[in-house]
């Protein structure tokens, strides 16, 4: 996916491929993160959410998305031979978002479509007024 979107040309937008928990970007320097297709896969959740929003500007988003949704990781889950957590309604997405300081903006849970839209707020008290 990587390798696609860096062989078009789209000014101002950067690619970084590392483990989100191991990166060092300056504190407010992104604009927006996507994390599609391996959610899943994240470990450790509270570490990779806590440097996502150390590093994201004020109003920064982040999309969370698959383009097979739910059903693909059900699927992947009977067969895999590795832990792969299943997307979160939008209420465990509430709870597990806010004391990151992210509401939810966009949330679309479909057989085949999964899109999970949340921006960071200035101010962790400021999340109850996206909701």
């Amino acid at each position: 996916m990587l390798e696609q979107l860096n062989s078009k040309k789209y000014p101002g937008v950067e690619t970084i491929l590392a483990d989100v928990r191991d990166l060092s970007l300056p504190g407010n320097s992104i604009d927006v993160v996507f994390i599609n297709a391996c959610y899943g896969n994240i470990v450790d959740k509270p570490g990779a959410f806590s440097n996502l929003s150390r590093m994201m500007k004020p109003q920064g988003r982040m999309v969370i998305s698959h383009p097979l949704g739910k059903s693909f990781i059900r699927s992947m889950r009977e067969r895999a031979s590795f832990p792969l957590d299943a997307f979160p309604e939008k209420p465990e997405a509430e709870r597990l978002f806010r004391p990151f300081g992210f509401g939810i903006e966009t949330f679309i849970d479909e057989p085949s479509l999964y899109i999970l839209v949340a921006s960071k707020c200035r101010d962790k008290e400021a999340v109850s007024e996206i909701e």
